[in-house]
C-alpha cells in the first residue's frame, strides 16, 4: 500500500483499496502513528504517500474533513501531484466551492495533460465559475484525451447547440446515444430539438417519440412534443399510434396516476 501511494506510482489502485476496504480503520490509525512522527517519514521519503493513503481512507468511510486535511498536507509536499489535485478538486465541487476546484483542476491538467478525466473536471468547474468558452474547450480536450463518454459529449453537444451549430450537436448526440445504448431519454429529446431547428421535422418527430417512449409515455411534456411534432411532419399515424399506446397505456384507478390523468385530459 505504501508503494502505491508514496510517490512512486502514477495514481490509486483502485483494485487494491477494494481489496482491503475493510481494514481501513486500524490501517488509518496505523498511518496516524507514523505521521506523528513526521521527522521519520520525511527520512523515509513516505510523507506523501502516507497522507494520501490516509486521505483516501477518510474519504473512503465518509469522513471529509479528515480527508481534506490530509490531501492538504500532501498537496503543500507535492503539488504537481495530479492525483492529489484530484482529490482536493473533488472534495470542493463537494462543498459547493467552484473557485477552488477550478484552482485545483487546472494545476492537475497542468501536471498530467494526456488525463481526458482530468480535462473534463476542469471543463465541469469552469463552467461553474462562468468560463463557458474555456469550458467548451476543455470538454474538447477531455474527448481528445481519452474521457470520450456521454456526459462529455452531452455537455459539449448542448454547448454546440447553444451556438446554433446544430450539425456538431447532432454528432455529439450520435456518439451520446452510442455510449448510452440508446436509453437515455434525455439525449433522444436534446437531439430531436437540434433536428427540428434545421427543419428536419420527421427526424425531430421520430427522436421525440423515442424518448416518450422510454419514459414508459409517463412523462406529459415528453408526449406532447412528440405528437406536435409528429403532427408537423404530417405523420399523422405514428401520432395516432402513440396516442393509442398512452390510452392503451392509462389505468383504471386513472385518480391516482397524476401524469397520465394530465397527459389524457391534453389528449
Amino acid at each position: 500500500i505504501l508503494y502505491v501511494y508514496n510517490g512512486r506510482s502514477s495514481g490509486f489502485d483502485p483494485q487494491r483499496i477494494y481489496q482491503l476496504k475493510r481494514e481501513w480503520k486500524p490501517m488509518i490509525q496505523e498511518w496516524g502513528e507514523w505521521l506523528s512522527h513526521p521527522s521519520t517519514v520525511k527520512e523515509k521519503g513516505l510523507e506523501v504517500g502516507l497522507c494520501r493513503a490516509r486521505g483516501l481512507g477518510h474519504l473512503i468511510l465518509g469522513e471529509s474533513d479528515q480527508a481534506e486535511s490530509d490531501f492538504q498536507r500532501a498537496f503543500q509536499l507535492a503539488n504537481n501531484d495530479p492525483e492529489i489535485c484530484r482529490a482536493l478538486a473533488g472534495l470542493a465541487f463537494k462543498k459547493g466551492d467552484w473557485n477552488q476546484a477550478y484552482t485545483y483542476t487546472n494545476q492537475a491538467t497542468r501536471s498530467s495533460p494526456k488525463d481526458g478525466s482530468l480535462w473534463y473536471l476542469r471543463a465541469l468547474a469552469a463552467a461553474r465559475v462562468g468560463k463557458a468558452t474555456e469550458s467548451f474547450n476543455n470538454l474538447t480536450q477531455a474527448i481528445n484525451q481519452g474521457a470520450d463518454h456521454a456526459n462529455a459529449r452531452l455537455q459539449r453537444g448542448m454547448m454546440y447547440f447553444v451556438q446554433n451549430r446544430f450539425p456538431e450537436a447532432i454528432s455529439d448526440f450520435n456518439q451520446a446515444l452510442q455510449h448510452e445504448r440508446g436509453l437515455n431519454s434525455s439525449t433522444w429529446f436534446l437531439r430531436g430539438r437540434a433536428y427540428l431547428f434545421q427543419n428536419k421535422h420527421r427526424e425531430a418527430a421520430s427522436d421525440f417519440r423515442r424518448a416518450a417512449e422510454l419514459e414508459t409515455l409517463s412523462n406529459p411534456s415528453y408526449v406532447r412534443v412528440a405528437l406536435m411534432a409528429s403532427f408537423q411532419a404530417s405523420e399523422l399515424d405514428k401520432a395516432r399510434e402513440l396516442m393509442i399506446k398512452v390510452l392503451q397505456g392509462i389505468p383504471r384507478s386513472i385518480e391516482n396516476n397524476y401524469n397520465q390523468v394530465v397527459t389524457l385530459t391534453w389528449l
